[in-house]
């Protein structure tokens, strides 16, 4: 029984791990003070080299939308940062993404392929 919850345990470590905590104010600033970005059709990356990994997911004031509408896009891009962080071995960074434009055509799929070049882009950087 102890040996059960001791794998809980590291399971619960685990789980952790693969969840992104949001940057704060500090960090944000500190972001946006660099000098590393870059712009794809859909984002604009900022991006600095810091100790865990941290995201910020934020909107551009152009695109009109609705708060639910925002969240679950929102809600979407997390989803695949997870799924591409740990495919890609990433670790080490802050990465802010500004959605600039909505992609018209295969929503999720659009934003899954972008999403892949920038954290491909970050990483070889």
């Amino acid at each position: 029984m102890v040996e059960e919850m001791f794998l809980k345990e590291e399971d619960k470590k685990v789980e952790k791990l693969l969840l992104f905590s949001s940057l704060k104010e500090k960090e944000i600033n500190q972001v946006f003070q660099s000098k590393n970005s870059f712009k794809n059709g859909v984002f604009i990356v900022k991006h600095i080299n810091e100790s865990d990994i941290k995201f910020l997911v934020t909107f551009s004031k152009k695109l009109k939308l609705s708060k639910p509408k925002k969240n679950k896009i929102k809600r979407q891009i997390l989803h695949i940062l997870r799924e591409k962080v740990r495919d890609l071995e990433l670790k080490n960074f802050h990465i802010v993404l500004i959605l600039i434009k909505l992609p018209q055509e295969n929503f999720f799929l659009e934003l899954k392929k972008n999403i892949k070049s920038i954290l491909i882009q970050i990483k070889n950087v």
